[in-house]
């Protein structure tokens, strides 16, 4: 009783000395060794204030205490806190409880209890754990006026010093309760945060252990501050167990509050949208025989290891775009990614689909990304993808206004592709062409043997596999529409009535020059073969390409011109020109030639070849009127493109049926058929003395 006594008379004392302090009475003629002596400083970070003057409590209204409900991590993190001081027997047995399971927590004391049992406060520090500031007596001080807060919080945090010799950062007010009022005057006695909770149990309600547990395990989150009582309910005692094995099966931690506080992820200024827009990469302007490996995600930190030994073996480099999460937490992972010689750009912060999100969260999204990838890695991202490569308008102007350009998708995601099945590897097979980017999901528990799918498939392709940086390095320019040399030569002429045309089966003469021409299109991998038959032997060849095939393949278009080949007109969707009427075949003949000077960054040779090789008068002046005046047709047909057509009567036709002057077509088709036929005609044709020529050289 007496001790009581005692402390009420302190408390008395302090009170009547602030109110004093607050009209008025500054010890201003303090000695310089007096102020000095109150600035020193212990590595508890206790600070001496028994000459120091008690601070003014005149509201600033521009200082504020930031609230700390839940903090911001990457890490599977969480803060226990206790409010209160119970007996001392409920501590102790708390206490017992933490240390049992390795548990650092934040005790958040009432000034009145510390000056009562200090050897309580003493004894929660020597374990280990944290001390925050409960206010004095624990009253709702948002019903308090502002002076009285400012007692409350002043009077609390020197009782605390002087009984521990701990200068607490954080307060928490009864039951995590606050205002404005409260914010500055937390700032104004030098708190860092005001901190109230994200799963509060209720274990006041008398709950059960059982209960206390559950709902924290459905409540449990990256970066959770978990406030218990302890003066109240003793079911809280059996509850830490029950909680530390929740926290644990879950994959999280518990850390104390300051450490988890140091390491939350950076605040981001939002910078609104202008009406600069990234672009989109789904595709590669490239004639290299190449395709950009690329990965979603890390997966675990065992799958990872396994994704880059299967690169090893492959002697392969990729490009992974990365979650700032999951490099947050685990930078390990991106720098071993870096030290095996691959590349790593910006996947966005988390999985989140962002075309669900707001702008602002967008935003968020991928600088807190980028962000943390540069301070983790010291790698700069230059390419943004979304985990789920889905975009929309806001995903793009976020990604501009953080520094981005582009915004990279994918066309291939072989996850489901089935070797297995003969037809269904045929079609794979025919997906795969040089400019495509290849996505596979780290995350996936099959993406090994993806890889090694990819592997087979690109190989059989005659296509390697790059990085999406080297991919997109090799790019050739492609140029606006009306910067392309030619590209106005084709436009509909309502006026054909009258128009003269050129039709031209074959050349003139005797001299033993013959063409062999090509119509209509073909995947990469079969005219690929075509070229390089044509390469084997140095013969150059005019190509009569389909519009529809050029523009879901622009590379192979460019790459027969790079070759030395001429590219010509055969129509945009290989419709027969005499069953449809003058004006499609103008359509068909201008939308081509758009898109033939489009992927070859000049026109075409103006020679129009009518597909099924049929054209009428009419036809020919309506193609004739749209700048197209010299229409090709052939005298050697071997009819190809029919199934029951073999290699050998194909070859047979041909060398059969040619002579000089001859014009001969053979058709881009997804087999080899052609391609095999091609290299026995070449060299049957060349024993006969023959000389090999384009079009244009055959009819000049």
């Amino acid at each position: 009783m007496f001790r009581r006594f005692l402390f009420y008379i302190t408390m008395s004392v302090l009170m009547i000395y602030l109110m004093v302090y607050t009209v008025g009475c500054h010890r201003s003629n303090a000695s310089k060794e007096t102020q000095s002596t109150a600035a020193q400083q212990n590595k508890t970070g206790y600070q001496d204030t028994s000459q120091e003057e008690i601070p003014n409590f005149m509201k600033d209204e521009s200082k504020k205490c930031e609230v700390v409900s839940q903090v911001k991590t990457a890490q599977k993190d969480v803060v226990l806190t206790f409010e209160g001081m119970g007996d001392k027997n409920a501590l102790l047995a708390i206490l017992d409880e933490l240390d049992k399971y390795g548990i650092k927590a934040m005790f958040f004391l009432p000034g009145m209890r510390v000056a009562e049992e200090p050897d309580i406060a003493q004894e929660i520090l020597r374990r280990g754990h944290e001390i925050g500031n409960n206010t004095l007596n624990r009253a709702d001080v948002t019903k308090l006026d502002y002076e009285s807060i400012y007692k409350e919080i002043k009077l609390s945090h020197d009782v605390i010093v002087e009984k521990t010799r701990t200068s607490p950062k954080y307060l928490r007010t009864r039951s995590g309760n606050y205002n404005d009022d409260v914010r500055c005057a937390a700032a104004q006695c030098g708190y860092q945060a005001v901190v109230t909770y994200s799963i509060n149990p209720q274990d006041w309600d008398m709950k059960s252990a059982g209960e206390i547990a559950k709902i924290v395990e459905d409540r449990l989150a990256k970066g959770s501050v978990i406030i218990l009582n302890t003066d109240k309910n003793t079911e809280v005692v059996k509850a830490i167990p029950l909680i530390a094995g929740i926290v644990k099966e879950a994959g999280y931690r518990f850390v104390p509050l300051e450490q988890m506080i140091k390491g939350r992820l950076p605040e981001v200024d939002i910078i609104k949208a202008g009406s600069d827009r990234a672009e989109i990469i789904s595709y590669a302007y490239t004639t290299k025989p190449q395709l950009a490996l690329t990965f979603n995600g890390t997966g675990s930190e065992n799958t990872i290891e396994s994704i880059l030994d299967e690169l090893d073996k492959y002697a392969l480099k990729a490009t992974f775009f990365l979650p700032g999460e999951r490099v947050a937490e685990n930078p390990t992972i991106a720098l071993e990614i870096l030290r095996r010689g691959h590349r790593i750009q910006n996947g966005a912060f988390s999985k989140a689909d962002l075309t669900s999100l707001t702008y602002d969260e967008v935003y968020r999204e991928i600088k807190l990304s980028h962000d943390i990838i540069l301070q983790k890695t010291g790698v700069s991202a230059k390419y943004l993808r979304p985990s789920s490569g889905k975009f929309n308008d806001d995903v793009l102007a976020a990604a501009s206004q953080c520094g981005y350009d582009d915004v990279v998708t994918y066309t291939i995601y072989p996850r489901s592709w089935n070797l297995e099945d003969a037809e269904a590897a045929e079609k794979i097979l025919r997906q795969l062409s040089r400019g495509r980017i290849i996505m596979l999901n780290a995350d996936s528990a099959d993406v090994v043997k993806e890889i090694s799918m990819v592997v087979k498939m690109t190989s059989k392709a005659g296509l390697k596999l790059v990085t999406l940086e080297e991919l997109l390095e090799g790019q050739y320019k492609r140029l606006p529409s009306e910067k392309i040399p030619g590209y106005y030569a084709a436009k509909v002429n309502a006026d054909y009535e009258k128009t003269e045309y050129q039709k031209i089966r074959a050349g003139q003469g005797d001299k033993k020059q013959v063409a062999i021409t090509f119509d209509d299109w073909a995947n990469d991998f079969y005219l690929s073969k075509i070229l390089e038959v044509l390469r084997k032997y140095g013969v150059k060849s005019t190509f009569f390409l389909r519009g529809s095939g050029v523009e879901s393949n622009p590379n192979l278009a460019r790459l027969i011109l790079e070759e030395g080949h001429e590219v010509a007109n055969h129509t945009y969707n290989h419709k027969a020109v005499t069953g449809i009427s003058p004006e499609e075949v103008q359509k068909e003949v201008v939308r081509c030639h758009q898109v033939l000077s489009e992927a070859l960054g000049q026109s075409p040779k103006l020679y129009f070849r009518p597909p099924t090789g049929t054209i009428d008068d009419l036809s020919a002046k309506a193609v004739a009127a749209s700048g197209y005046k010299t229409i090709v047709m052939y005298d050697v047909s071997p009819q190809d493109w029919k199934a029951e057509e073999s290699v050998n009567s194909i070859v047979k036709d041909v060398i059969e049926n040619t002579g000089p002057g001859s014009n001969i077509v053979l058709h881009l088709q997804d087999d080899m058929k052609t391609a095999l036929a091609l290299d026995t005609i070449i060299k049957e044709l060349k024993d006969e003395g023959y000389e090999l020529v384009t079009v244009s050289e055959l009819i000049n």
